[in-house]
């Protein structure tokens, strides 16, 4: 009894340190990698059949799995499976933090919530620190286009931004659902604000875009409206000054050469305009399988890189795109030029399923939301951090039982049912 104890005791906060950790990955890199290792040994010992089954039984985890089974498949018939082995890890080790995740309680997978709070948190306290200590060093504080980004951050900003995101969904869920003492209230509401600040310092456009919808979309369950209109006001007055005061964030969305229009600046200074037209044409190319792609996630970024090579004609652009070797910078284009329509029907039903199973839950919504965000902008099935955020999305979405489609479909055909034998009754 006691051992068992024990076992589960480790086994949930070995769970809980690897989520916390993780906002600060960019300096405790292998870390996760080790937690995750001991959590495959202590979960022979905690392995629940039922709760595993169950977690495999849902739509949206049947679809995930769906999808890797065609990708390994895809790469096996085309002989290039050595080739992006390393894209190929990472969809089973979304798998892998699913399987772990079926021997926690549904109270314990909530708790996962409070520590990324608390992470995130850190790495905002000490990315903040860093700024300061870069803003006092260089003299100047130039975020919109500065190199020293990424450095001066603990963690790549488009990922400690969405993990900032990920902590303002799951900050509010907290306020509205679990939390009743004034100091955990506070708390939360403090962290909100002080995500949002952060946000607009280090000039973060998506992370920005998606909590502006995401609170539009709570805002809409808000009963309410002196409340409502009160939060859009103070909301409208914040964007305004931060767009205001904050010129790396105007520059950021708006670009920062004023003597040209906001089109030619996105030309210039966006990246994903080259990346797009590149994904574009490689998909127009008469030599192209629509349905089954390049059948390689190496071949996609072989393309690309060919595609550069002829369209850019600054020759120091050029050589930053080779430097960087950037991917199709869209989840979506990804599948699609990779492994084809197949892949990408499998990867948007993901979304739809998730939505179904999950549209009575405000705060499920707002995850998939910010997912799908990030996919427009991101291959974070190309990063490791990406795909533990993952990981943790198909987490929560299969854990919500009450939302499971079968229960749904049950619920209402027993309201069918009851609406016969009253007509029949009349």
């Amino acid at each position: 009894m006691i051992k068992t104890f024990k076992i589960d005791t480790i086994y949930n906060y070995l769970f809980y340190t690897l989520f916390f950790l993780l906002p600060m990955e960019g300096v405790v890199r292998a870390l996760p990698n080790i937690i995750l290792a001991f959590l495959g040994l202590f979960f022979l010992f905690r392995i629940k059949k039922e709760n595993l089954m169950n977690k495999f039984k849902n739509p949206v985890m049947i679809l995930y799995s769906f999808l890797t089974v065609y990708i390994v498949f895809s790469l096996v018939f085309s002989d290039q499976i050595s080739n992006n082995f390393s894209y190929l890890s990472k969809f089973f080790l979304v798998i892998g933090l699913v399987i772990l995740s079926s021997a926690l309680k549904s109270k314990e997978i909530d708790k996962v919530k409070i520590f990324i709070i608390s992470g995130v948190l850190c790495s905002i306290m000490i990315s903040i620190f860093s700024i300061i200590i870069y803003s006092i060093d260089q003299g100047k504080f130039l975020f919109s286009v500065g190199k020293q980004v990424n450095e001066v951050l603990l963690t790549e900003r488009v990922y400690l931004a969405f993990f900032c995101v990920i902590s303002f969904i799951f900050s509010l869920d907290l306020l509205k659902n679990k939390y009743k003492k004034l100091s955990g209230n506070v708390f939360l509401l403090i962290n909100v604000f002080l995500i949002i600040i952060f946000i607009l310092l280090i000039a973060a456009r998506m992370a920005l875009i998606s909590i502006v919808i995401i609170s539009l979309y709570q805002s809409l369950y808000i009963q309410n409206k002196k409340i409502l209109l009160s939060i859009v006001f103070a909301s409208t007055i914040v964007l305004v000054f931060a767009f205001f005061f904050n010129k790396n964030l105007t520059n950021r969305f708006f670009y920062k050469d004023q003597n040209k229009t906001f089109v030619e600046n996105m030309k210039v200074w966006e990246p994903r305009v080259v990346i797009w037209q590149c994904a574009s044409d490689i998909y127009k190319q008469e030599s192209f399988h629509t349905l089954v792609g390049l059948n390689s996630f190496t071949k996609t970024e072989s393309e690309l890189l060919e595609c550069y090579e002829n369209s850019i004609s600054n020759a120091k652009k050029r050589e930053w795109f080779f430097k960087q070797k950037f991917n199709t910078h869209n989840e979506f284009f990804d599948f699609l030029l990779s492994f084809g329509l197949i892949a990408l029907i499998f990867y948007t039903l993901i979304f739809i399923y998730a939505l179904i199973v999950a549209r009575k839950n405000v705060t499920l919504v707002s995850l998939i939301i910010s997912f799908l965000l990030l996919g427009l902008v991101e291959n974070y099935f190309h990063r490791q951090m990406g795909v533990y955020l993952f990981g943790l999305f198909l987490i929560l979405i299969t854990s919500q039982k009450e939302y499971d489609l079968i229960n749904i479909y049950r619920s209402s055909s027993g309201r069918r049912k009851n609406k016969l034998l009253e007509q029949q009754k009349l």
